[in-house]
């Protein structure tokens, strides 16, 4: 399975952050996951483009009750923690509930597929249906409504 947070390039949406959130910090942490060998070619060569709309920073020192989660995902929260006004975009079950726990709003990548189709800069049941296993699903009429709390037809 491709590392969840790389989930809107293998679909090629990652542009709707651009278009959603005023601005993007990355942890330097979480930049080392994207272009390791282990990340799939497409999320390699995004990440290695170096977008202006993503601003790439050092996360500061996290203790060790972190120490459970990945190097990206401590990272990203120590930064969420340090500073005010921050949406975490954070898909792992473990670094949300830590998010959560320290009082840091976080969002995964169905939510922002959401707030997207909301704003009608996606067509969700098609972008559902991009969604790689497994998180992929069948997104019936009735599923998308759910989510995105609107209607489509």
């Amino acid at each position: 399975m491709p590392h969840r947070s790389t989930i809107l390039v293998l679909i090629e949406e990652i542009e709707i952050l651009n278009q959603l959130y005023e601005r993007i910090v990355l942890p330097e942490a979480v930049l080392a996951e994207l272009i390791d060998e282990g990340a799939t070619p497409e999320v390699r060569g995004w990440a290695m483009r170096d977008p202006d709309w993503v601003e790439v920073r050092n996360a500061p020192p996290h203790e060790s009750l972190l120490s459970e989660l990945d190097a990206g995902e401590a990272a990203a929260i120590a930064m969420a923690q340090s500073e005010a006004n921050v949406l975490l975009l954070i898909d792992e079950k473990a670094g949300r509930l830590e998010a959560t726990r320290r009082g840091i709003q976080n969002m995964g990548t169905l939510g922002v597929l959401r707030r997207a189709a909301i704003e009608n800069l996606i067509d969700l049941p098609s972008v559902l249906e991009k969604l790689p296993p497994p998180i992929g699903w069948q997104p019936t009429a009735a599923r998308c409504a759910s989510l995105a709390s609107i209607s489509f037809h």
